[in-house]
């Protein structure tokens, strides 16, 4: 009986290399390839971090300096402002006044006898 194992063996031996192995073979090649993939996967997504990386670093410097000049300039716009608003009142006022001496030299529309006066003072 020991003969018969022995000679089943020896010729299951080709039958299995040829129908087993290839499908194993051609397995770890192809786990190979795949390793090959996700390894060369994982190098581009480690330089895209890189790049963003930079990107995120580039962008953190650009909003550091807008911060560092907007505070100058709300400075000078709160100034300007109020230079503004001075003006502003200072020409409300005036306008305000002379709509009001208009107002009284409409009531006050008569002759004054002025012609006189400066007849006066221009024979002088």
């Amino acid at each position: 009986m020991r003969g018969g194992v022995i000679e089943q063996k020896n010729t299951l031996l080709p039958v299995l290399l040829t129908t087993v192995a290839p499908p194993v073979l051609l397995g770890k090649t192809q786990a190979n390839q795949k390793i090959e993939k996700l390894s060369a996967d994982i190098q581009k997504g480690e330089a895209d971090a890189a790049r963003l990386g930079r990107e995120v670093a580039e962008h953190d410097a650009n909003v550091a300096t807008f911060e560092g000049d907007r505070n100058p300039a709300t400075k000078v716009r709160d100034i300007e402002h109020q230079d503004y608003t001075t003006t502003h009142t200072d020409y409300s006022e005036s306008i305000d006044a002379l709509g009001r001496a208009i107002q009284v030299l409409k009531q006050q529309n008569f002759d004054r006898g002025q012609k006189a006066a400066l007849l006066q003072v221009y024979g002088s």
